[in-house]
């Protein structure tokens, strides 16, 4: 079921509850032998929510999120909307002191963050951390948001007010941010979802990072407007790409240029024509790539932006 827009705010946290109630029983995210429904999604976002309130965080306060591609980062986005909170998504492949300088320069009050990634960790930690799968440092991540209900918190948030605050990489000096506003961020999670024609009953290929936005954002967005399944992958492999495309019976695919150049430098297989994919969207698919593309895979509608 899609998504009617009404007179709500046009913010993540109002996403969510539609989300919730268009398409509850429908399996959200697979996360190689874990997955969730959208209903489950929007309870598990409403009790981090609530633990976020009881933390006492100040309104507004940015919330730091360092994990890569796993089930978790999306509820984690969606509970820290839902609070009040935007989120700075830190790359897990930047240096411990490159996070230090982002954490640092946003401000955060809070950190959630995945417990294998300890080792990257901002030298300087606020009160509030937890760690996903848990460390002896930090509070258990499920642990703590089992303890708290799945009711909406119903706190109300601007849709003008920032969803996330996003840095660039810093490869032209030091990383610069850039906050997103509710109502940019449902503007970027909704528009694939109408050129692709994407529905409920697509399986997305997502390999891109989450904390970027085309993954993070485009990517999970068009899913979630869609009432579509996200199939995540916790990286890409240019020769695993296929194998995995057809294993998950995904249907369309999310890419940036990169991704479309590597795979065309894999020697050409009969795995290239044996999935179900029939579209994707992404950007910076150079034209000679994007004719081979076609060709080899089969795969003819593609939307750039």
């Amino acid at each position: 079921m899609a998504i009617n827009l009404g007179g709500a705010p046009l913010n993540i946290a109002n996403g969510i509850r539609e989300f919730a109630i268009a398409s509850p029983n429908q399996i959200a995210i697979i996360d190689g032998a874990r997955s969730i429904t959208y209903r489950e999604l929007f309870e598990r976002a409403c009790r981090l929510a609530n633990a976020l309130l009881a933390a006492n965080l100040k309104r507004g306060v940015a919330v730091g999120v360092l994990m890569g591609n796993r089930l978790e980062y999306s509820e984690v986005a969606a509970g820290c909307a839902m609070a009040g909170f935007p989120i700075v998504p830190i790359n897990p492949r930047q240096t411990a002191d490159e996070n230090t300088y982002i954490f640092e320069h946003s401000e955060a009050q809070a950190l959630i963050y995945d417990a294998a990634l300890a080792a990257v960790l901002p030298s300087k930690l606020p009160a509030t951390v937890w760690a996903i799968e848990g460390t002896a440092a930090h509070p258990n991540y499920e642990n703590l948001i089992a303890s708290y209900p799945a009711t909406d918190p119903g706190v109300v948030v601007d849709e003008n007010e920032p969803f996330c605050i996003a840095y660039t990489s810093g490869t032209t000096g030091l990383p610069k941010a850039a906050k997103i506003s509710g109502v940019r961020a449902r503007g970027l999670m909704r528009v694939f979802k109408d050129a692709t024609e994407a529905s409920q009953d697509d399986r997305i290929l997502l390999t891109l990072p989450l904390y970027h936005a085309t993954g993070g954002m485009c990517g999970v967005g068009t899913a979630l407007n869609a009432g579509a399944c996200i199939v995540l992958q916790r990286k890409f492999s240019a020769s695993q790409f296929w194998q995995e495309a057809i294993d998950s019976h995904a249907t369309m695919l999310v890419y940036i240029g990169e991704l479309g150049r590597y795979l065309m430098n894999q020697p050409p297989s009969a795995l290239e024509r044996s999935h179900t994919i029939t579209k994707g969207f992404g950007n910076g698919l150079r034209a000679d790539v994007w004719a081979e593309f076609v060709e080899r895979t089969g795969v003819k509608r593609l939307v750039e932006f």
